[in-house]
């Protein structure tokens, strides 16, 4: 039987990763927590405290949830038009369908490339411009009829929760005390992360600390779409309390209802969306073969992965800076369903 633990350092020296972060758990209760490698090639050794870019698991574990917790305040509802806080979207897109990637937006935009001269990077002024751009792209198919994974969606939808509280979203977030962490550039510099002072792994031509995406390092490191930070060890924790909610045992961030319904599969033809998050397709699947279709998790380019069977309670997270020291380098796709059917034989039955 393959060993998850394994192929997982195994990924080190095959090339897939300079180093990482391996997190597992079933029933609350720790299968593993390892790392494995260098912070960058030739450079010292990782650990589990040392924190990494989670690019698009952004989407599930503070977008969504942040989302999640305003229909349950009354805020707004999934069936709310995005218009009702952006009027530049098209007026039938709604919340909804911007979580579950069917608004017809196409799926990435380089808008750090289309800031006007004079707009500083990083900055409130850069932000706005993004959003306004985003907010004006033209949809490439009808809403609601496919779905198309977008980050211009999400980045809206980071834009539309700003709205809705009246203040930063990486202070919204904050407000949460989750183990993981935006690190906002927009206004005075951001105090260091909870705890201790971290080190950060870096990525592609970035500096330790500085998130990868472009679109969201050109908003200031804080968007809907990317941004969070944290170790595997934060995100396990943040997908317990969603497991717990899920089973109705209370949970930090989510009501029972509410993580049920973010679980429940989108009704697009073809999709395998739920709103924020995804589950296994029947080929190809980043989970390998062996994980049902119940199973809910998500992505992130820079080499990070979360995926939860609900019913067992089994949750995978793996964190990796696989595109330091390039982008180029796409091994992470072969080694993504190995580690997780081995990881389904070795912990799920």
């Amino acid at each position: 039987m393959a060993d998850p633990i394994a192929i997982f350092r195994a990924g080190v020296e095959d090339g897939v990763y300079p180093g990482g972060q391996l997190a597992a758990s079933r029933g609350g209760q720790r299968l593993v927590s390892v790392s494995a490698g260098a912070l960058f090639p030739s450079g010292p050794a990782t650990d589990e405290q040392v924190v990494y870019d989670l690019a698009s698991l952004t989407k599930p574990l503070a977008t969504s949830v942040l989302i999640g917790r305003a229909v349950e305040a009354g805020a707004c509802a999934l069936s709310d038009p995005l218009a009702r806080f952006l009027p530049a979207v098209p007026a039938a897109i709604t919340i909804g369908h911007a979580l579950e990637h069917s608004t017809g937006y196409p799926a990435h935009r380089r808008f750090d490339q289309r800031l006007s001269d004079g707009v500083p990077l990083g900055t409130w002024s850069a932000y706005r411009h993004i959003v306004d751009d985003a907010a004006r792209t033209p949809v490439e198919a009808p809403v609601g009829a496919q779905a198309v994974y977008s980050d211009v969606a999400f980045i809206l939808l980071g834009a539309a929760l700003e709205i809705m509280h009246g203040g930063p979203l990486s202070a919204v977030f904050a407000s949460l005390e989750t183990p993981l962490f935006y690190r906002d550039q927009r206004g005075p510099p951001a105090p260091p992360p909870p705890g201790t002072e971290a080190r950060f792994a870096p990525t592609e031509g970035c500096a330790p600390g500085e998130v990868h995406d472009e679109n969201c390092r050109a908003m200031g490191g804080v968007a809907g779409h990317a941004g969070l930070w944290g170790t595997a060890e934060g995100v396990l924790a943040v997908a317990e309390s969603l497991v717990a909610a899920y089973h109705g045992e209370g949970g930090d961030l989510l009501a029972r209802d509410t993580v049920r319904r973010l679980w429940t599969p989108s009704t697009v033809p073809g999709s395998t969306r739920t709103p924020g998050w995804d589950r296994p397709s029947a080929t190809g699947a980043s989970t390998g073969g062996r994980w049902p279709s119940n199973a809910v998790g998500h992505l992130g380019f820079t080499g990070t992965s979360l995926w939860i069977e609900p019913e067992r309670r089994l949750i995978v997270v793996l964190v990796t800076n696989r595109v330091c020291p390039t982008r180029d380098n796409t091994k992470i796709r072969q080694l993504r369903p190995a580690l997780h059917d081995a990881a389904w034989t070795a912990w799920a039955v």
